[in-house]
């Protein structure tokens, strides 16, 4: 039978450990700045402070959690690699969820939910949010169009594959 002399044990024991919490932080890292793999989701707010500071239009997707449009979106249509690209360098984009219940200030008016019912699953349907009135989305899922001077050019409603969302973000991008 062979001995392992305790130092050795130790040493292997803390090589392991050191290798596994540089692998976490590695992972922090990484999810923590811009990736070019996925589409880098703003709040409403951001994408207003960032079209001040460099001006570009402002791509929202308005979707629910129960909403299974919404869901193969983000399976399909926003895993396409030039979605994402365009997306990310031609847009700010936003995800708004069309039920929230959170306080969103844009273009210095805050809105509300005020009929959200909050014994209501997350996963079923609840009262709409006022910012969706304002930024003229219809239905659920909806993508508004946003220009740089906070006009909406233009609202699409329901799915789109990735080469005819591409063809609107060419349409809305001008």
């Amino acid at each position: 039978m062979y001995r392992i002399p305790i130092y050795l044990l130790c040493t292997f024991c803390l090589f392991i450990l050191f290798s596994c919490g540089g692998a976490e932080q590695a992972q922090k890292k990484e999810n923590k700045a811009p990736s070019n793999n996925a589409v880098n989701w703003m709040t409403m707010e951001q994408a207003e402070a960032a079209i001040l500071k460099e001006p570009k239009p402002m791509f929202v997707m308005v979707y629910a959690n129960w909403c299974p449009h919404c869901k193969n979106f983000d399976k399909t249509t926003y895993q396409d690699p030039k979605v994402i690209n365009d997306l990310n360098t031609r847009f700010y984009p936003v995800k708004l969820n069309a039920h929230s219940n959170e306080s969103i200030t844009y273009r210095s008016t805050e809105y509300t939910n005020p009929d959200y019912d909050s014994s209501i699953p997350t996963n079923k349907a609840n009262s709409y949010h006022e910012l969706l009135y304002a930024i003229e989305a219809k239905s659920i899922p909806s993508i508004v169009f946003i220009d740089k001077d906070f006009n909406v050019s233009g609202t699409e409603l329901g799915y789109k594959p990735a080469d005819e969302l591409r063809s609107l973000m060419t349409m809305y991008n001008n």
